[in-house]
């Protein structure tokens, strides 16, 4: 789709992917529903629209997705031969690989053709990996004994070994004959060797090793000769166990690296799988429906609403605080002139326009009403907001007008125009004759067009020309309260004198006005 950045900003799409992420259950899941941009290729709109759709026809069957891991910096740090991946890295790989398994039964159990089930065939299964990483990686990251025979024997031996070395050192601190040598009962480890504290007065009293002494000179942790063999074989086992655990860990990376692309691809699958159940959440909180896809360029949505405008406190969505509106761009209809008073819901309206369009390209549910209808349109070009650029030198109005110059140069006949404000900024006679100017070139590259004016010259062109209708939108006639609907085939007033008398404007200054304007105050 031809979309240019800073229109997806204006558009605010990046609201509504961060609301998509915060439904989202895993870091990759909610890394792809922050990335999401609207897709070019139909064929994969519809694909992603039925995969949402799926998802929402199982909300109490969930995929157990919570546990992918993003393990981009683990697969490079094992990309190179020879490279060792730390126990808690291979654990997140473990862990990725029996969450892949997990969505694999997930799937088969539904024991149905839908597209998501299929999507979950997809991911390699690993089994032989599983197995290897369960019986080598343990909860908290360590290696477990069961990595290999030859640790299990060392690490069995060490244990013997120490429960030994300890047993010989409680005998002899507890020797009536040498206990009163002792600064307490306490076996202490020295170096790595299993020592006693020995009160310093007692030196040379028993035969050993002194390793090391208390800072006050009155202790000394000395190690019995008696267990000069056991200590120097503790040393020797856990050198091995040293050993034997870096050559685990060397075959673990190798496999970590053998498995990256199925390792990659799982990751993908999973967030895709992800991203869907996230969008599915969302479209049940503002009740979204698919609008039926058609060829005709036109755009049907029948009460519509602007999603962030449902926005809580606390990110979540209130149907209530947006209120629906039919957005209409008909056959044989191709620009539409939307006016009415500040305020009343103008720019909201247009913006909606785009953003719905957006949100279909991208896969998402929208919220309407069922029976809406809606074209893909191929391009995207909007005119909102303040052009004026400080550094250039550029006022308002030629901001818009450098604008409006580049959506002349690129809007064909699948593409959707929005101006907001447009003719302003200028005198309002020449404003309203550029913008003609420009929506008749619009018109004849086959472009559709919506936009918001107060030009009453505007309003008047599009209440006589073929192929342009005007849209109000609607405001109470007592309160002139906005009701934030549009009705079609009829242009709105500003009321800018209502506005003010309404925004409480001294009284004085809007008698005055009216005077200018030849009226008689109210």
């Amino acid at each position: 789709m031809k979309i240019a950045t800073n229109t997806l900003v204006r558009l605010e799409f990046d609201a509504v992917c961060r609301l998509l992420a915060a439904r989202a259950s895993s870091d990759p899941g909610r890394s792809l529903a922050t990335e999401l941009m609207p897709q070019g290729d139909n064929e994969a709109v519809l694909l992603a629209l039925d995969e949402v759709a799926e998802a929402r026809r199982l909300p109490d069957q969930v995929p157990p997705v919570s546990d992918n891991l993003a393990l981009a910096s683990i697969l490079e740090s094992s990309s190179a031969a020879g490279s060792l991946l730390a126990p808690r890295q291979l654990q997140d790989v473990g862990t990725a690989v029996a969450t892949a398994a997990r969505c694999r039964n997930w799937a088969e159990a539904l024991e149905s053709q839908d597209r998501l089930v299929a999507l979950c065939s997809q991911l390699a299964p690993l089994d032989s990996m599983l197995c290897r990483f369960q019986e080598s990686i343990g909860a908290r990251g360590e290696l477990l004994d069961t990595a290999s025979i030859a640790l299990g024997d060392i690490r069995r031996e060490l244990r013997q070994l120490r429960s030994r070395i300890k047993q010989q050192l409680e005998k002899l601190l507890l020797d009536e004959r040498t206990s009163s040598c002792f600064q307490e009962q306490l076996i202490r480890v020295r170096n790595g060797r299993y020592v006693v504290p020995l009160k310093a007065d007692y030196r040379g009293q028993i035969k050993g090793l002194v390793h090391d002494e208390s800072a006050s000179g009155q202790t000394l942790y000395l190690e019995p000769e008696s267990v000069l063999p056991g200590n120097n074989r503790l040393q020797q086992l856990l050198q091995e166990e040293q050993r034997e655990e870096r050559r685990i860990l060397l075959q673990l990376t190798d496999l970590v690296r053998q498995h990256r692309c199925e390792l990659e691809q799982n990751e993908k699958l999973l967030a895709r799988l992800d991203l869907r159940f996230a969008a599915a959440r969302l479209a049940r909180e503002y009740d979204g429906h698919v609008p039926q896809l058609v060829d005709e360029p036109l755009i049907d949505l029948r009460a519509a609403r602007h999603p962030l405008l449902m926005v809580t406190e606390t990110d979540r969505l209130e149907l209530s605080r947006a209120i629906p509106t039919d957005l209409q761009l008909l056959p044989p209809t191709r620009t539409l002139v939307i006016s009415g008073p500040n305020t009343g819901g103008k720019s909201v309206a247009l913006k909606n326009f785009g953003l719905l369009l957006l949100m279909v390209r991208a896969g998402l549910p929208i919220p309407c009403a069922e029976g809406s209808r809606l074209h893909l349109f191929e391009a995207l070009f909007v005119d909102i907001g303040d052009q004026q650029s400080i550094a250039e030198q550029l006022s308002t109005f030629s901001g818009h007008l450098q604008r409006l110059r580049q959506i002349l140069e690129l809007a064909g006949d699948q593409a959707l125009v929005l101006l907001d404000e447009a003719g302003t900024g200028t005198d309002p006679a020449e404003g309203a004759a550029l913008v003609i100017a420009a929506l008749e070139i619009l018109q004849q590259a086959g472009a559709h067009t919506v936009l918001t004016t107060h030009l009453g010259r505007l309003k008047a062109w599009a209440a006589e020309t073929a192929g342009v209708e005007n849209a109000a939108v609607e405001i109470d006639p007592e309160t002139l309260q906005p009701k934030y609907r549009m009705n079609y085939g009829i242009p709105g007033a500003s009321s800018a004198m209502a506005t003010a008398r309404r925004l409480g404007l001294p009284n004085r200054l809007l008698d005055r006005a009216q005077q200018l304007l030849g009226e008689q105050p109210q």
